[in-house]
């Protein structure tokens, strides 16, 4: 028997009591569960009734029944051993005449452990009202276990409300019920899920709120108590990686569409539902996303497919949620596939490049335009606007056609005076600008701009670069190259041309830079026939040089028409058989007669080039060709020597300057050779075969050579020895 309490709902006074009797005792079968159930789950079902009248109360009822205690074995209660339970049940004035709602379901038996679950907790009610559920913190009440001063299991007289809840076990709480994927309700359909991920026996409570015309007129509570058991022989059914916590991108006008796969390794019956606001069931306006649900053994081949259209547009992604049910043993289990959708905006479409102005007549003008990037994927519309003498721009103009590239305004009256300027700006598919193009004039057309060759320089022999700075209709324009000899009357001659080039340099090979100055000139024609004004010269740089005695002198001509002036002319040499060339002086000026005397004596084969800097501007550079100037070999040979050992010419030797090679011979006046050396370094000491020579006149003979020459030069000569 149990003893229940009805209280006034509002005063919390006590209106009766009653003991009612068990009336009916029945085991609980899981519902929907065509399996042997686990021997670890046991439900049971006592139904305790009564018939009890009230007197009509506009504060209505609550009738409640404590009851202590719970399972010690409840993982997420604190002492489960002496927390009580509280049954209870709100009911409004007997007048209204309601019937509570009675849940459709036996409570939920049993869970397998990371396994995703969904349950029906939906109720029914006669009346028709309306139903909220919530889970709330199950209830303790004011029962107890009798010990430390508690009230004992059973309560001789029912006490009001409120009942204090449960404590729950530490980690665990209203949030956390049972681990894992965190419990939740529906608060509309009552269907609760979520995924525990450790065994065990665990306590929760279920809240329906009843409403009529928008008032609270009752409420029903559920104690549940589940276990988490380990379900290893039936595997949960898998989804295709497409649609498995994967995240879509897609434009307004495109179209999402794809197919995916549920699959049953354990070929259990699959059953395959969906939800989210992109269908014609949630919150958006059409178009609608289309899937389906679907069912069948061991695999569902199921599709999806949308067309967003610009209002659908967001920043926050479209959730999609796919849920396969299988009913495998000992529970079915339940797999959950979420996929986000993010309608972009689509992107802005390029801008156009203007690239010419083509006077037609006097009141009309027509400008032609590239597109390099069209994106006509997302193309709507070109707006035209135009300024007349500085003033603002307004449209004048709407091209809806993606593939023309020039528009005609006839009313650009005295265009020839007037100054009317033009740009265009791209509107894409969903009415989004892009950027503006580039601004064109026509006063300015009348004087384009002029081309500037960035710097001419001699990089190998016979071989000259020419650089130019960047045009802005050079992709869409012919560019022509011409050259001429750097000499007076020189008519230049075009070379190269160049169309819709993205190339700013260009070598020329065939000149001769060690015999000519060249001067290089450009210009460019637009697509309408326009013609740039032609560029400065840019002429190269020409060295040339001799060598006389212990100076080389070198020429160069100036290197002209630098924006930013020429800084310095750097001298560079370097000696035969050296690898680099090093930095010997600077001169601010191009020279007639430059000398360099500061020569290394045991070299003879001296290689220059010029480099010229800019001073400011681009900070360019200009090489000159490269000249070699030889010294002839130069010897100094003594015509005597003391061999005395008294520190003053005790030796014989040759002093020299550019001197690659040499041999030395020294005869007697018998012609037998007393001395020989094919070094400068080696000198005589007056000895042959160790032994002193006496005093006399010798003959010597020197073959030698300089550092560019392949035949030797003999030199005859006397020395004396003087003892």
């Amino acid at each position: 028997e149990i003893k229940v309490g009805i209280f006034d709902r509002v005063t919390h006074a006590l209106i009766d009591s009653s003991i009612i009797l068990l009336d009916t005792f029945v085991v609980v079968e899981p519902t929907g569960v065509d399996c042997v159930i686990p021997p670890d789950v046991c439900v049971e079902a006592g139904y305790y009734i009564e018939d009890i009248n009230l007197a009509n109360n506009p504060n209505g009822y609550y009738l409640v029944w404590e009851r202590c205690c719970r399972n010690h074995s409840v993982s997420n209660i604190l002492d489960p051993g002496a927390a009580g339970m509280t049954f209870y049940l709100e009911v409004p004035d007997p007048a209204i005449e309601n019937s509570s709602p009675e849940f459709s379901a036996p409570p939920l038996p049993f869970l397998c452990e990371n396994n995703p679950f969904t349950y029906n907790f939906t109720a029914f009610d006669p009346d028709g009202d309306s139903l909220v559920y919530t889970l709330v913190d199950p209830s303790s009440g004011n029962s107890g276990n009798g010990q430390g001063g508690a009230l004992g299991p059973v309560l001789l007289t029912p006490l009001p409300a409120p009942y204090p809840p449960i404590v729950w076990t530490n980690g665990y709480s209203l949030a956390n019920i049972a681990g894992g994927d965190p419990i939740i309700i529906d608060p509309v359909t009552g269907i609760i899920s979520g995924a525990p991920d450790y065994l065990g026996l665990y306590a929760m409570a279920v809240k329906i709120d009843e409403y009529r015309n928008g008032i609270r007129i009752g409420q029903v509570r559920r104690e549940i108590e589940f276990v988490v058991l380990l379900c290893d022989d039936n595997k949960a059914p898998q989804f295709s990686a497409n649609v498995k916590d994967t995240t879509y991108t897609v434009y307004p006008g495109d179209s999402l569409c794809f197919n995916f796969t549920v699959t049953d390794q354990n070929q259990d019956s699959l059953f395959v539902s969906y939800s989210g606001n992109i269908f014609a069931s949630g919150s958006i306006s059409p178009p609608f996303a289309v899937t389906a649900p679907d069912s069948g053994s061991s695999q569902v081949n199921m599709g999806f497919c949308w067309y967003p259209e610009c209002h659908q547009i967001s920043n926050i992604p479209y959730e999609v949620e796919y849920r396969a049910v299988d009913d495998g043993c000992p529970l079915p289990k339940t797999s959950i596939a979420h996929l986000k959708i993010l309608v972009a905006p689509p992107p802005p479409v390029n801008p156009v490049n203007l690239l010419c102005i083509q006077f037609i007549s006097n009141d009309k003008i027509r400008v032609r335009f590239g597109d390099s990037n069209p994106m006509y994927r997302y193309f709507s519309s070109r707006q035209v606007y135009r300024s007349e003498n500085g003033g603002p721009f307004i449209v004048i103009d709407t091209i809806h056609n993606p593939n023309l590239r020039e528009f005609l305004d006839q009313n650009a009256f005295n265009n020839q005076t007037t100054d009317y300027c033009y740009f265009i700006i791209n509107i894409n598919s969903c009415g989004f600008e892009g950027l503006p193009s580039d601004t064109i004039c026509a006063l300015s057309a009348l004087n384009p701009l002029e081309n500037y060759i960035a710097t001419v320089s001699v990089v190998e022999e016979n071989q000259i670069k020419i650089k130019w700075a960047y045009h802005p209709d050079y992709l869409f324009s012919t560019l022509y190259l011409l050259r001429s000899d750097n000499t007076p009357g020189s008519i230049p001659v075009t070379i190269k041309k160049f169309v819709n080039t993205v190339d700013f340099e260009f070598i020329d090979k065939n000149v001769k830079t060690s015999e000519q100055s060249y001067c290089y000139t450009l210009y460019s024609e637009d697509i309408c026939g326009n013609l740039t004004p032609v560029s400065k010269e840019a002429c190269t740089i020409l060295l040339s040089g001799t060598a006389e005695p212990f100076t080389n002198y070198i020429t160069w001509n100036e290197y002209i028409n630098w924006l930013g002036g020429v800084d310095a002319y750097e001298i560079w040499r370097k000696r035969v058989g050296d690898t680099n060339f090093r930095l010997v002086n600077t001169a601010t000026e191009a020279k007639d007669r430059f000398g360099d005397s500061q020569l290394d004596l045991d070299a003879g084969t001296f290689t220059y080039f010029i480099r010229a800097r800019e001073a400011s501007g681009l900070k360019e550079q200009s090489k000159s060709n490269e000249i070699i100037l030889e010294q002839e070999p130069i010897l100094y040979v003594p015509n005597a020597f003391t061999p005395n050992n008294d520190g003053y010419n005790d030796s014989w030797g040759i002093v020299s300057a550019f001197v690659k090679d040499i041999d030395i011979h020294v005869f007697n006046r018998f012609g037998n050779e007393v001395f020989t050396s094919n070094a400068l370094s080696n000198k005589w000491d007056g000895t042959w075969k160790s032994s002193e020579l006496p005093q006399g006149v010798y003959v010597y003979i020197l073959d030698y050579k300089g550092f560019n020459s392949k035949l030797s030069i003999q030199k005859k000569g006397r020395v004396s020895i003087i003892r």
